[in-house]
């Protein structure tokens, strides 16, 4: 959080380089919320954290946000929405290999783009949002064969 505080997010491929000088940095989702409440949670932790992070937002929330689950683990979703029954999660997964190569540097290795799945009003808009941006999205009627 420090490094991306510090010096940004820089993004390399073969075919484009891009940076973030400035990108808002958040360690817990008290910290998240209490800056500003988000029109959607990219959920982005691992599925071991869920649990935690479950919580954080349940106590920190206004009112119910609705929550794009990119934790790759199977049956994220089915935690979540046990967890949170009042949030709409909506499942989606990065399928796109990166690679960390330093704090704030992450090196595309294969680009392959998201998934998302499910029924939920906001995917439209968010698929239109990440086709506008170039990103490659395929969508999945079957949120758990989408993980697998």
């Amino acid at each position: 959080a420090t490094s991306l505080r510090n010096s940004g997010l820089q993004i390399q491929s073969n075919v484009v380089h891009g940076k973030v000088p400035e990108p808002r940095v958040f360690i817990s989702a008290e910290d998240a919320l209490n800056q500003q409440i988000p029109d959607l949670i990219l959920l982005t932790v691992k599925a071991y954290d869920i649990e935690t992070v479950a919580g954080q937002i349940q106590t920190f929330a206004p009112h119910p946000i609705p929550i794009r689950c990119f934790t790759n683990g199977v049956g994220s979703e089915a935690t979540l929405s046990t967890l949170l029954p009042q949030f709409a999660i909506i499942p989606a997964t990065t399928t796109t290999a990166v690679q960390m190569k330093e704090n704030g540097v992450i090196q595309i290795e294969r680009e392959r783009g998201i998934g998302l799945a499910g029924s939920h009003p906001l995917i439209p808009s968010i698929k239109r949002t990440f086709d506008a941006s170039g990103m490659i999205v395929q969508m999945y009627r079957n949120p758990e064969r989408m993980k697998w």
